[in-house]
């Protein structure tokens, strides 16, 4: 009889190692096979609640003082994301704060570390037991729960399976989270290419403003982003490199040394991270490119209006002359002075040298005067006002010659 009864107990033994060896292999290639994190934990928790013979199984995941149910037996499933724990309350989260699997036979309720939650029925369960879920860095990412209708003695091997589960579990939420991380980051590489294509293509200042301010908020998920050019002047961009805070960044807007601006971005009450950073960072290049090219084709479309003026006005073509110079913002119907100037062919002088003093001079006396200097020429077309004196005008001219 007693040979029966240890051939028995064996045997019981045997197939209790087998059925968790099954349920092991069974979580393990429920992990492999997908990277959707909900998938995956309700397959384990399933699979948990056969090989435990337990009544209800929960998975309750840690969002920073806060475990959040994960994954839930079916009767319970709909309680999924709704039921939350703080780290000090109940079971669950003293198995949390404490990094120590923890089970209570019978009575559950009767134990001063449990909080009732309606909810789960609780008055229902005699046993409980809880394991923690191993992060990689030591932290504790999760809790295993599964409760007993009758009374259980949990003993260490059930104590060692479900740790090897907790740490599948954890193995499960690593994969996730590398798999998120990877999704957003080509999402946001995407997103970057297209958006460096957009500001490639804009067309002048005010189309790249506005495609650089939504485009590059989207881009990090920031609230405001802004375009400081260096027309704002020096000082409003060192302001905005002072007010640098972890809900707000900055980059400059640099091509070849020369600084023509800042990009800032800004989250209210949401620090950005070093990736959000370095996108914002490469995204300040495309948008340094593409400033520098529309000023430049800004100064060379103003220079061929300035050219083709002068042109109309030397040739006498009014009309042309009318159209060109309410482009650069002037009427010529309001009273104006045209001057003309070029190099003796017969003095050695350096015409470049004298130019340039003679354009400083105008603009001193008239700061909005159209310009238009040469290799062998200068032109200047001064608008008047009704208080101009003509007499102290000649005068000031005069100096200039």
């Amino acid at each position: 009889m007693q040979a029966l009864g240890a051939d028995a107990q064996l045997a019981a033994q045997l197939e209790r190692v087998r059925l968790e060896s099954d349920t092991l292999y069974a979580i393990i290639a429920a992990v492999g096979a997908s990277v959707d994190l909900d998938r995956v934990l309700e397959g384990i928790v399933e699979l948990l609640t056969v090989a435990t013979s337990s009544h209800a199984c929960f998975v309750y995941l840690r969002e920073g003082e806060r475990l959040r149910m994960r994954a839930a037996s079916p009767v319970f499933a709909h309680l999924v994301g709704h039921i939350e724990l703080g780290l000090d309350e109940g079971l669950t989260g003293w198995v949390a704060r404490h990094d120590r699997p923890a089970f209570i036979r019978e009575d559950a309720l009767a134990d001063p570390r449990m909080k009732y939650v309606p909810e789960l029925e609780e008055e229902r369960f005699q046993s409980m037991v809880a394991v923690p879920v191993p992060g990689r860095a030591g932290s504790v990412i999760g809790v295993v729960v599964l409760h007993t209708v009758a009374p259980r003695e949990f003993d260490r091997s059930d104590l060692n399976f479900l740790a090897h589960v907790a740490a599948l579990v954890a193995g499960a939420i690593e994969n996730a989270k590398l798999y998120e991380e990877a999704r957003q980051r080509v999402e946001g590489l995407t997103r970057l290419s297209t958006l460096s294509q957009a500001i490639a293509a804009a067309a002048g200042r005010d189309e790249l403003q506005a495609i650089v301010t939504t485009g590059v908020a989207d881009l990090v998920d920031a609230d405001r982003c802004e375009l400081h050019q260096r027309a704002e002047g020096s000082g409003v961009l060192l302001d905005v490199l002072r007010q640098r805070r972890p809900e707000r960044l900055a980059a400059p807007l640099t091509v070849a040394g020369e600084e023509l601006g800042i990009l800032t971005v800004v989250r209210d009450g949401r620090p950005f991270d070093a990736e959000e950073d370095e996108l914002l960072r490469t995204v300040a290049g495309s948008v340094a490119l593409a400033l520098q090219q529309a000023e430049l084709i800004e100064r060379l479309t103003a220079e061929n209006l300035v050219r083709d003026l002068f042109g109309a006005l030397a040739g006498g073509d009014a009309n042309v002359a009318d159209a060109r110079v309410r482009t650069l913002g002037h009427d010529l119907a309001r009273p104006h002075v045209v001057l003309h100037g070029e190099r003796a062919p017969a003095r050695d002088i350096a015409w470049p040298a004298v130019a340039e003093r003679l354009e400083a001079s105008v603009r001193a006396l008239r700061p909005a005067a159209i310009t238009d200097v040469g290799r062998e020429h200068a032109h200047f077309l001064l608008m008047l006002d009704a208080a101009t004196d003509l007499t102290a005008l000649h005068a000031e001219l005069s100096t200039l010659a």
